[in-house]
Parts: C-alpha cells; sequence; structure tokens
C-alpha cells in the first residue's frame, strides 16, 4: 500500500476531482529487491493488471481512468495520469510504494 500521508493522497483526489485528471509518478516494489529490467518489467507488468491497463489499437497504454502511461526500463517507476477513481484503487494495491504528483521543471534562461 501506498507511502504517501493520506493528505497528500486527498490533495491529488481533490485535484483530479476538480481538473478531470492529474499527472503522478508511481514507485512500485519489486519482488525479493531485485532491481534487474526483467525483474522490474514483471513487477511493471503485475501493476498494469491490477490496474486493468492495456494498449489501445494505436499501441497507447490506457486503463479505466488511466492515460498518458509511460514506464521507465530502468527505474520501478511508472508515470500516468489519473482520475480521481484511479488514484482510490492505486493507493489500495500492495506493491504501490509512492504516489506523487508529476510537475513539469523547465531550466532558467
Amino acid at each position: 500500500m501506498v507511502m504517501a500521508a493520506d493528505q497528500d493522497v486527498a490533495a491529488l483526489v481533490r485535484r483530479a476531482q476538480e481538473s478531470g485528471t492529474v499527472a503522478v509518478i508511481v514507485g512500485f516494489s519489486v519482488p525479493d529487491g531485485r532491481d534487474d529490467e526483467a525483474a522490474i518489467a514483471h513487477a511493471r507488468a503485475a501493476l498494469y493488471r491490477a490496474l486493468k491497463i492495456e494498449a489501445d489499437a494505436e499501441g497507447v497504454l490506457r486503463g479505466p481512468g488511466i492515460g498518458h502511461v509511460k514506464s521507465f526500463a530502468t527505474i520501478p517507476y511508472v508515470a500516468m495520469t489519473l482520475d480521481a477513481a484511479a488514484i482510490g484503487r492505486l493507493v489500495q494495491l500492495p506493491q504501490i510504494t509512492s504516489v506523487r504528483a508529476d510537475a513539469t521543471v523547465t531550466a532558467p534562461p
């Protein structure tokens, strides 16, 4: 289950309710603490199954209330946009270690 403070999750839910979705970075656990790409891919596939994330006809990953899914091959994190209901489902999963708001950062000129 997610380690974020309840108020952090509540703030994400409020933002999603106000704007429709919120962009997040999700951390997930990898069995046996392994950090190789195969173990990360296996854990990510389990997460996708739990959230019903699948590729659509164009190959874009989506799930109920979930879009803009971007995975990383070498680290156990996934970026995605979620609606409020999807946040609620996500934070109940035991393999979730963190959920943080994603942000665009621009370098100074």
